[in-house]
């Protein structure tokens, strides 16, 4: 959509009315011309502002715009079918880092990647291939484990990982799973109640589903790389005090990984007194739902 220049300068200088009738209609008016407001709300020095009402609707503005622009990336991202899983979490984590540079975090990814590589043979069994990744991962790059905190919502991102070196068990998920992916180990994401891990699985399905869980060689800890087995998980369905289920053991597909992550993000935050955030990454969960 085309704005001109008097349009946007006018928008801009009603920003400072101090009437709300006359914001409510500027504000609505911005969000009808959408994203493409995005870089004249970003050049506004908020630092000059003298009005804090002014830097604050300024800010709302642009929020609300980017989470526009993030729920259109990740809509077009759900609709390629070459769609790739490291570009889905990229466009969730802009929600905490709206900089982000999609080119540095898949520069970071392919480093991990050939490292892990270089390592790899046709002959190694899916117990050496997994030790190979875990010796890269916890070794060589010595990332390290971290409790899951809901009071930091950027801990639950790969991209902030892949910066710190350091993750809770959601982030982890999310590594092991692209870095298989890139190496087509068929390691994948199984979601059970209250937990999120990996499996190893004996045939990739076409549809990321299994029918059952002798598919399943064996389950991994995604904090520590350690393996489980199938009568592990039991011993935890019985001490959650929780039906096993069929689908407890089918591995989620890239978008209900994104959507999951989403999910988790969502609890971080208090639905009353954040509830900008609350209903700004619905909105996002929406689209992958």
């Amino acid at each position: 959509m085309n704005i001109h220049n008097p349009e946007i300068n006018a928008l801009i200088t009603l920003l400072t009315d101090p009437d709300e009738v006359v914001y409510s209609h500027v504000s609505n008016k911005i969000h009808e011309y959408g994203i493409v407001m995005l870089p004249h709300l970003q050049s506004i020095k908020t630092n000059e502002i003298e009005e804090p009402q002014v830097v604050t609707r300024v800010q709302q503005l642009i929020h609300s715009l980017q989470v526009v622009a993030l729920c259109n990336e990740l809509q077009t991202w759900k609709n390629n079918p070459e769609r790739t899983l490291l570009h889905g979490l990229y466009i969730i984590s802009k929600y905490h880092n709206p900089t982000l540079d999609y080119n540095l975090v898949q520069h970071k990814a392919e480093k991990i990647r050939r490292l892990v590589w270089i390592e790899l043979n046709n002959y190694q069994t899916s117990f050496e291939k997994l030790y190979v990744i875990n010796n890269i991962f916890f070794k060589q790059l010595q990332f390290t484990g971290e409790t899951l905190d809901y009071n930091k919502p950027a801990s639950f991102s790969i991209t902030n990982l892949l910066d710190t070196a350091k993750g809770n068990q959601v982030a982890f998920v999310q590594l092991y799973t692209v870095i298989a992916q890139l190496l087509d180990i068929n390691i994948v994401p199984i979601k059970l109640p209250r937990q999120l891990i990996l499996a190893y699985c004996s045939n990739m399905p076409n549809d990321n589903t299994i029918n059952h869980h002798k598919q399943l060689k064996y389950f991994i800890d995604p904090l520590l790389g350690k393996i489980f087995t199938f009568e592990d998980l039991l011993v935890y369905f019985k001490t959650i005090n929780v039906e096993p289920q069929v689908s407890y053991f089918k591995p989620i597909n890239n978008i209900v990984l994104v959507a999951t992550i989403l999910n988790y993000t969502i609890n971080c935050y208090d639905k009353v007194t954040q509830s900008e955030h609350v209903l700004a990454l619905q909105k996002m969960l929406t689209v992958v739902s």
